[in-house]
């Protein structure tokens, strides 16, 4: 997987208004946050690239919880 690959959806989710788009922005970009973070445990230089994972979490929890107004446990539950 390539180090940017959650990126792009990333970037994506954080411009997005439509709620539905901006649902399965979300989910591409945590699925991809998660597989990029596993590989990053295996490698000895992963440090920078899982604090950088992180932040970007941090980030869309706030996005989750301002623009879809609801909390980690129900944003997928209509999905």
């Amino acid at each position: 997987m390539s180090s940017s690959s959650w990126k792009e959806p990333y970037l994506a989710a954080l411009t997005e208004t439509d709620k539905e788009k901006l649902t399965a922005l979300l989910y591409a970009t945590e699925l991809a946050m998660f597989l990029r973070a596993q590989e990053l445990t295996q490698s000895a230089d992963g440090h920078q690239g899982l604090i950088e994972i992180a932040i970007a979490s941090e980030n869309l929890l706030a996005l989750k919880t301002v623009v879809l107004n609801c909390n980690q446990s129900t944003v997928y539950e209509n999905n």
